[in-house]
């Protein structure tokens, strides 16, 4: 889930830098990852109640769900960079058995 808003140049920054790159496309479609945003641009008291569970007040967050229900999320605050984006992917693992994962592509 990436925490996110227009106004935060901060997250504007780690979207283009680390993000929204070639490389972590590619390990979100191998590893079947469902990116999901939470957009704090307008006041939203159900992504407050998340962040403040995620022991965060603020923005940018990534939280990062290994398959592994009982694993606690992967937490990566403020700027980051691609290479920290993609240990984090890794270390969370597919969202699903390989068996399971489909390609779009065929």
């Amino acid at each position: 889930v990436e925490f996110t808003a227009r106004w935060c140049l901060t997250c504007q920054a780690n979207m283009k830098f680390a993000i929204d790159r070639p490389k972590v496309a590619q390990l979100v479609d191998q590893n079947g990852v469902i990116p999901l945003l939470a957009d704090w641009s307008e006041p939203s008291e159900e992504i407050m109640s998340k962040l403040k569970e995620l022991d965060s007040l603020s923005i940018p967050l990534l939280a990062i769900y290994p398959a592994d229900p009982s694993a606690d999320p992967i937490i990566l605050r403020d700027a980051i960079t691609e290479s920290q984006l993609l240990r984090a992917l890794e270390k969370a693992g597919p969202s699903q058995p390989k068996s399971k994962l489909t390609s779009y592509t065929d």
